[in-house]
Parts: structure tokens; C-alpha cells; sequence
């Protein structure tokens, strides 16, 4: 792709692939190109950025590395650095000073669910020079056995290109041309539009929490970031979940969940703590998540 006119995209994205997931988003949305542009001028240079850039390579999971880059910018006037990994044990996403103190922060992007994941990667590998858009409508409905059927379905479509709208066990499928032909990779486009139960978002936050226990206990103090941008969740959902969070021992190492809930970004604090942070430390970080 021609990033000429990007300089930043060109510093940091020219190595990556036409058919990389992030490039195909940037044909089908010259705004957010721009976008990213920009996200990148405003942590330019900052600590661990290339490693993290080198992450993004791997097409699974570019997602979860760019919510990281998004959180990253909230904190740039903390001096924030993406944390190197060492020798293969887990530590937190990002480190930034707050008042004199080091603070950190493993952030998380919560997906449809793991089924749909995996069955937009295995269409996504498929060849072909169509566009695939996807409604999963309830994801809470989506199972492993529903997403290797539907990826035989769309397979089919695409070899037989059958150009159309098709709703298969209640999941709404649009396949058509793509309007520029610069890679043999199907393009999709994924939506979610039904909002996920209180309790599969409780399950989806204690499971993380538990995946995740290593990395928090691993540095302190630390905040978990919980990046909700795929999921239709209100915040009173992830206040009343955090709290209860907050109230299991094991959560003791967590000084706070940071909920990213349609565009909105809202802490709560873990007064349970083992190590408290100062309440003018708590409220430089607020306003910094406001901004």
C-alpha cells in the first residue's frame, strides 16, 4: 500500500502486507487511515512503540495490539512506555508515571466471543475477491459447532461466488464484489447487534480476570483495562461486575478496573487493594481518561 502521503503509517506500517487485516480496513475506510495516522503522530517515539507496531503483524490479533496503542495516547502526558516482555513471563501492557510513582496497565479488548473470533479468522484466510459482511446478531447463541458450520456455508458461497444475502441459523450473512481488487483475501466487515447479557459479560471478566492473574500479580500497583468497543454493554453492567470483582481475595493484587464503554472511558477503583494509590494519583488519572 502507498503510504507516501502518511508518513507515520509509512514509519511504522510499510513493512505490513496488502492483504493484513488493518490495510484491508484502511480501503474500506479512508477515514480511518487518517485515523491511524494520527494515532501514531501522538505516541511517536514513545519507549517499545516498534515492538509493539511488530506485534500488530500477526493478523489474529492486530485488534488486541491496537486497543493497547489507543489507551496508550489517554496517558501520553504520563511519559507512558509499552512494557518488554521477560524471557517469556508475563508482565503488563503498559507502564506510565503517575506524581513520582510507577503505575501500570494490562489492557484487555473483549471480542464478540471466542467462537466468532475464529470463525472470522477462517473466513478471512479465504481467497477470493469478495467482500464478506457478517451480523452474528446474539453472540451469546454463537457455539464452536455453529461457527465451523456457518464457515462452511460462506465457503461454499465464495467458491461457487454466489453474490447475495443469505441468513443462516439466525446469523445474517452479505456477500459481494469488492470495490478495489488489491489482494486475493476476502474482506470482512462484523457486527454485533444485540446487547450481551449481564451475566455472559460476568463470566466472559472472571475468566480474563483468571487468564490474566499472573500479569497482575506481576508489577504493582496496576490497573486492568477493559476495552468493551465490540460489545453493546451499559456501564452500570461493568460497574456492579468490577465490584464484585473487587470483593473476591484473588483481586486484591488490582487497584482498578478502566472500562472503555462506547467511547466512553470510566474508572473504578478497588479500595480492597493490598497497595493503595494516592487519592490525588487517582485523580490525575481520571481526568487524563476524560480527555
Amino acid at each position: 500500500m502507498d503510504f507516501e502521503a502518511y508518513p507515520f503509517l509509512k514509519k511504522y506500517l510499510d513493512a505490513f502486507k496488502d492483504d493484513h487485516p488493518l490495510l484491508i480496513q484502511f480501503d474500506l475506510n479512508p477515514d480511518f487511515m487518517n485515523y491511524v495516522e494520527k494515532l501514531l503522530a501522538e505516541i511517536d517515539n514513545m519507549p517499545n512503540l516498534k515492538m509493539k507496531i511488530e506485534e500488530m503483524r500477526d493478523s489474529s490479533n492486530w485488534e488486541s495490539t491496537f486497543s493497547e496503542l489507543e489507551f496508550a495516547r489517554k496517558l501520553k502526558e504520563l511519559n507512558p512506555e509499552f512494557v518488554r516482555t521477560r524471557n517469556g513471563y508475563p508482565t503488563p501492557d503498559i507502564r506510565a508515571n503517575i506524581l513520582g510513582e510507577d503505575v501500570f496497565f494490562e489492557v484487555k479488548l473483549l471480542v464478540e466471543n471466542d467462537a466468532a473470533t475464529c470463525a472470522s479468522h477462517e473466513i478471512w484466510k479465504i481467497e477470493s475477491d469478495l467482500i464478506v459482511k457478517i451480523d452474528y446478531g446474539n453472540c451469546e447463541m454463537f457455539d464452536n459447532e455453529k461457527a465451523c458450520r456457518l464457515i462452511d456455508f460462506i465457503r461454499n458461497k465464495i467458491n461457487a461466488k454466489e453474490i447475495g444475502s443469505y441468513v443462516f441459523e439466525g446469523t445474517n450473512v452479505e456477500i459481494a464484489n469488492k470495490k478495489s481488487i488489491k489482494t486475493k483475501r476476502t474482506e470482512l466487515i462484523i457486527s454485533c447487534t444485540f446487547e450481551i447479557s449481564m451475566e455472559s459479560i460476568r463470566k466472559k471478566v472472571f475468566k480474563d480476570f483468571d487468564d490474566k492473574l499472573n500479569q497482575f500479580r506481576s508489577c504493582s500497583p496496576i490497573f486492568w483495562v477493559i476495552d468493551c468497543q465490540k460489545w453493546k454493554c451499559s456501564t452500570d453492567c461493568l460497574a456492579s461486575i468490577a465490584n464484585e470483582l473487587f470483593l473476591q481475595a484473588e483481586a486484591k493484587c488490582l487497584n482498578g478496573i478502566i472500562a472503555i464503554v462506547h467511547g466512553n472511558t470510566h474508572l473504578f477503583v478497588n479500595y480492597f487493594a493490598k497497595q493503595q494509590i494516592n487519592s490525588e494519583s487517582i485523580r490525575k488519572l481520571n481526568e487524563l481518561l476524560q480527555n
